[in-house]
């Protein structure tokens, strides 16, 4: 659904086998993310990411279409 100001919601877990904790990632849209929106992916558990969606204005941001990013982790 549409994305309520100031709040964020997060994909579906997505497997990506070998990722840990405190493994940065970059999250690759397939497109320019809409205006007011912040998008990212993180590690929330080992061999699992996910992408967050925040909305960062003060209206609600229309539902996306259905869309896959490209989550690349990296461990330091």
């Amino acid at each position: 659904g549409a994305t309520a100001a100031n709040t964020c919601e997060e994909s579906a877990a997505l497997t990506l086998t070998g990722v840990a904790a405190n493994d940065s990632c970059d999250a690759g849209p397939p497109a320019a993310p809409a205006a007011n929106s912040a998008i990212w992916c993180y590690v929330s558990v080992a061999d699992t990411v996910r992408v967050r969606r925040c909305n960062v204005s003060t209206s609600a941001l229309a539902d996306p279409a259905a869309e896959t990013y490209r989550c690349t982790c990296e461990r330091f």
